[in-house]
C-alpha cells in the first residue's frame, strides 16, 4: 500500500500489519515503512491495544516471523522468538 504525505504530496510505500483476536471481530491495523524486524516487533503493540496476550500466537508465514515454513515444525525467526520469550508466559 502507499501513504501520501498530506503536506508534501510525497508517495511513501507502506506495509500494513493486521491482526485479530479469534472470534472477537476486533481487528488491529498499523502501517509501517518496512517489514524489518524492528517494525514487525513494534507492531505487536497491538496486544497493548487489546489489553492482554492470547494463550496461543499464530503468525502467518511472513519472513519477519517464520524463517522456514513447515506444517508440523516451522522455523521461527530468532528475533521474533526472543520477543515471544520475553512477552509470553512460560
Amino acid at each position: 500500500m502507499i501513504v501520501i504525505d498530506s503536506s508534501t504530496g510525497e508517495i511513501i510505500p507502506a506495509y500494513l500489519f493486521v491482526c485479530a483476536l479469534g472470534r472477537s471481530c476486533y481487528p488491529y491495523a498499523e502501517a509501517f515503512p518496512t517489514k524489518a524486524n524492528e517494525h514487525w516487533i513494534a507492531a505487536h503493540r497491538a496486544f497493548e491495544y487489546y489489553g492482554g496476550l492470547p494463550l496461543i500466537l499464530v503468525p502467518d508465514n511472513d519472513k519477519s516471523a517464520v524463517t522456514l515454513a513447515d506444517q508440523y515444525d516451522p522455523e521461527i525467526n530468532k528475533t521474533y522468538l526472543r520477543w515471544r520469550n520475553t512477552m509470553m508466559l512460560p
